[in-house]
């Protein structure tokens, strides 16, 4: 039998060496594509769209556990949705020395659909310590592990939880609780950073997430001040002599009643009210240094708004604070005890400390009451009224204006004679007591013609 063969020419062998580097460039390309994805993680879809046309289905790489999914070559079969948010609340205060519980929770899961999750929480230990952790809504009621560190660096907790069962969750669901306790010093702050490790639904599938860090400053104890309304002169200006001050005296702990005289005051806004048909303010100053900043004094009938923001370098003034303002008070009622009693309130909208705290005011309002002629302030009118105006026109000092025994009140007394724009301590006022007592002025002491 003859032998067949054919001898190749220079064509034909241009023709095999291309075929042959067209092969070798196609197995080098593959080659580097199984590198680069032994060096990152890429998706079959990525994998695809390179090779062939986008296919509906979304694959990717999963961990080296199937749980139940079929697996193609290192590939699983994935389930995404919405995005889930584990949260912290933004701003938590907490008293410093006093434990408060802070609420974990998880918004927006796609379908009710949680089955476990392992979180951590990073802090400044310096600031806050990590107490405990508790469990949250059905059906994470509790958790199953935990653990709380302290490091140099600062502290952290880490706990997880998972269902026993499939079922669904709301779409706001508090997952934990967790215990702080405020170690440092009021005014310090530390970032609560809270960070999810693992989210995954009832199909053990990871739910994709972000997170939302928060933050907790530390207060101090709940405090109380001593405020009072005094009736007083003002001695940094003569043309407003008598009228009505009001005080801050004293700052202490709430529930001890504990002086804290370390408590600094930044801010504050009152009121001072009055019958409008029995009194009149004529003036009104605020006074430093509670006169910068956001700040009123304004007149309306019936009442006086206060309002003045510490300028002392700091964050605030610690009481004693005498005064806050001075407010020029006339009485225009009669000098009867019963229709002409005139009662001043003070009310204090807010007491604000330095670390943006409220301070309540003690046993509000603080009253005063007046009786226009009433120098020794009795109840009543009598020569000996005229007799206090006099000697403290005389002598001041031994006769001074004020609230105790012995003090001519400076209001009752500086009301009698109306001076202009704002009254005061004179003679006039004691000559017309005297006349109204021989029936020579009315109860307004206004002449009786």
């Amino acid at each position: 039998m003859e032998r067949y063969s054919h001898e190749v020419g220079p064509k034909q062998s241009v023709a095999i060496i291309a075929v042959c580097l067209a092969l070798g460039m196609t197995a080098f390309i593959l080659l580097l594509d199984t590198v680069s994805a032994g060096s990152k993680q890429i998706t079959l879809e990525e994998l695809s769209e390179h090779y062939w046309p986008k296919e509906s289905a979304s694959l990717s790489f999963a961990p080296n556990t199937t749980n139940g999914m079929p697996r193609l070559g290192g590939l699983t079969l994935g389930v995404s949705g919405a995005t889930a948010t584990a949260t912290v609340p933004l701003l938590t205060q907490l008293t410093a020395g006093v434990s408060g519980s802070l609420p974990i929770d998880v918004l927006d899961v796609t379908g009710g659909d949680l089955g476990a999750y392992q979180f951590r929480i990073e802090y400044d230990d310096t600031v806050v310590e990590a107490v405990s952790v508790s469990g949250g809504d059905s059906p994470f009621g509790g958790i199953t592990a935990s653990n709380i560190t302290t490091a140099v660096t600062g502290g952290a907790v880490a706990w997880n939880s998972f269902q026993s069962g499939s079922e669904a969750v709301t779409a706001a669901i508090t997952v934990a609780n967790v215990v702080f306790e405020g170690v440092g010093t009021a005014g310090d702050c530390s970032v609560i950073d809270i960070i999810v490790e693992e989210l995954v639904d009832n199909d053990a599938l990871p739910i994709i997430n972000t997170d939302q860090d928060g933050q907790i400053c530390l207060t101090g104890a709940p405090t109380t001040a001593e405020t009072d309304l005094v009736a007083t002169q003002d001695s940094d200006d003569g043309n407003l002599p008598t009228g009505v001050k009001p005080t801050i005296g004293l700052v202490k702990d709430s529930e001890t009643g504990d002086p804290l005289p370390e408590s600094k005051i930044a801010s504050y806004e009152a009121i001072i009210t009055f019958p409008a048909s029995l009194a009149v303010a004529t003036d009104c100053r605020l006074k430093a240094p509670f006169d910068g900043g956001v700040t009123d004094c304004s007149i309306i009938p019936g009442s006086t708004h206060l309002q003045g923001t510490s300028t002392v370098t700091g964050s605030g003034t610690a009481a004693p604070i005498d005064p806050l303002a001075f407010v020029a008070l006339r009485l225009t009622g009669s000098n009867d005890s019963v229709t002409g009693l005139t009662t001043v309130d003070l009310n204090f909208v807010s007491i604000i400390d330095e670390f943006g705290g409220s301070v309540e005011q003690e046993s509000p309002p603080d009253t005063r009451t007046f009786l226009r002629g009433d120098a020794l302030a009795n109840g009543n009118i009598s020569i000996s009224d005229a007799l206090f105006i006099g000697q403290h026109l005389v002598a001041p000092f031994f006769r001074p204006v004020g609230e105790g025994g012995g003090e001519v009140n400076p209001v009752n007394a500086g009301s009698v004679s109306h001076d202009s724009p704002n009254d005061v301590i004179s003679l006039a006022d004691a000559i017309l007591i005297a006349q109204f007592l021989v029936g020579n002025v009315d109860e307004f002491y206004d002449p009786i013609p």
